[in-house]
Formats: C-alpha cells, structure tokens, sequence
C-alpha cells in the first residue's frame, strides 16, 4: 500500500507543464528584448518538456538566426504529422522556402528507416534512411 501512495505523491509532484509554461514565458521575455539565441533556447525546452502548437513559435526565430538546417529539420520532422489545413500550408511553404538554403542527401540502407548520425551519435540523429 505504501509503495502504491509513494507513486501516486511521484505522478503528482511531475509539473512538466508547470515547467514548460516557465520555459515559454521565459521565452516570450527573451524574444522581447530581441535576446534571439536566448528565446529560441527557452522555447525549444518548452517544446521539448511539453509539445503543443503554441511552442512552434521558435521556427520563425530559426529562420532569423539563419540556422536553415535546424528550421529544415524541424519543419520536415513536423510534415509527417498530422496537422490542421492552415498549419500544413505553412509546413509546406516554409519547407520551400529552406530548400534552396540547405544540402539535402538521400541515404539509402537495408532495412530502411535506420537513424542518420554525422560525426557523433550524442549530437542526435540528422534523419532516417529509405
């Protein structure tokens, strides 16, 4: 009984949204005094610890900071979701806008669907093989 109480006082003490909400207004401040580096950093933890549309506010701050291959990524990663008419149009029109400004490759494996890695592994994968 005691073990079955400690988890639920665990499940109850996660304020991952309480957090994810900080991370954001920290953001919106950063972004108010055109703190750029630091905005895009608070929004993409917010992002991380809590997923919701309302964190996609930093894509437009990648394209800023003209960090082409990380607003790529992001955008291509947020294609293959579904996602409402509006937002989709968006995905696409951003996508092509980036392309001119990033190198693409095609890496083919077998099996496909295999995590990309360039350099180092702990720097996350780069995208997924065909």
């Amino acid at each position: 009984m005691r073990g079955g109480a400690l988890a639920l006082h665990r499940r109850a003490a996660d304020n991952t949204a309480d957090e994810a909400d900080v991370a954001f207004s920290l953001g919106n401040q950063a972004y108010g005094k055109r703190d750029y580096e630091k905005a895009l950093s608070a929004y993409l933890l917010s992002n991380r610890l809590c997923p919701t549309a309302t964190c996609c506010s930093h894509r437009p701050l990648l394209r800023a900071l003209d960090k082409y291959d990380e607003a790529f990524r992001y955008y291509f990663e947020l294609s293959s979701e579904q996602l409402a008419t509006d937002d989709a149009r968006e995905v696409r029109q951003a996508l092509a806008r980036l392309t001119p400004k990033v190198a693409l490759l095609t890496v083919s494996s077998e099996p496909g669907d295999a995590d990309v890695y360039v350099d180092r592994e702990d720097l996350g994968s780069r995208g997924r093989t065909r």
